[in-house]
């Protein structure tokens, strides 16, 4: 992976995230009571998993999980690449911190758990975010990252996915909120569009000295998909969504 290109992407998510801030909640429109009590709930097992009290969330936009997990963590920390979208954190008490996601400003075995909901995909490559959970993460901590795509499933239902984007462009939405965003920005920023490679992801956090389990569901996405497949966990390639929990070895 060569250095510009990875720039040239966290330039993007960067650009994209000052200039649509004030505004990001209502273009995603996926912040439900139903999610954020699945998320409150998934938190708590993550508390009692991870045997602690610190919680970093990474890409944490407006604070969905950072204001989840109000009165489940008592230290909450924020990091995302945007400054302007951590001004509008709605979480509080908790610390935001401008940084990128592979470049952790916090000392080694720091956090209990760190968290991850919908950003794997905006970011290049994940060799150097995984060194870095491995190492602000203390020995028995938990990482857990969700509402990702997986490639497999785009691979087995491309042509679906591909209507679905017609009919609901997001990158026209994203365009329509700011002048500063262009298609080309929007491109950069979801960069694993169509996918990442679950196999892939599990030999770099096992390489870390991880054992990492993923799941694959619907749950989240729209009120449709949630009446039709609610919780449920599928195979590989049938469902949209990864839920990865990875447990650092001690």
């Amino acid at each position: 992976m060569d250095s510009l290109s990875k720039n040239k992407v966290k330039a993007a998510n960067k650009k994209l995230y000052n200039a649509i801030a004030s505004k990001y909640d209502e273009i995603d429109g996926r912040r439900s009571l139903e999610l954020r009590s699945w998320i409150k709930e998934t938190l708590a097992q993550l508390k009692a998993k991870g045997g602690g009290d610190k919680l970093l969330d990474l890409g944490t936009g407006s604070g969905l999980i950072t204001s989840c997990a109000e009165n489940i963590f008592s230290t909450r920390i924020g990091v995302d690449i945007s400054s302007e979208i951590l001004k509008l954190n709605r979480s509080k008490p908790c610390s935001s911190v401008v940084s990128d996601v592979d470049k952790l400003p916090f000392k080694s075995n720091s956090f209990d758990v760190i968290t991850c909901f919908a950003v794997l995909h905006h970011l290049y490559n994940f060799e150097d975010l995984v060194k870095e959970i491995s190492r602000v993460l203390k020995p028995g901590g938990v990482f857990y990252s969700d509402h990702d795509m997986e490639a497999l499933f785009y691979k087995r239902f491309w042509p679906i996915l591909k209507l679905y984007r017609i009919f609901h462009d997001a990158s026209k939405r994203y365009q329509e909120s700011s002048d500063k965003i262009s298609k080309e920005m929007y491109d950069l920023t979801e960069v694993h569009e169509n996918g990442i490679n679950s196999t892939e992801l599990t030999s770099l956090f096992n390489n870390n000295g991880f054992n990492i389990i993923i799941k694959y569901h619907w749950y989240g996405l729209s009120n449709i998909t949630d009446k039709l497949f609610a919780k449920k966990c599928f195979l590989s390639g049938f469902a949209p969504l990864m839920t990865i929990t990875a447990v650092k070895e001690h």
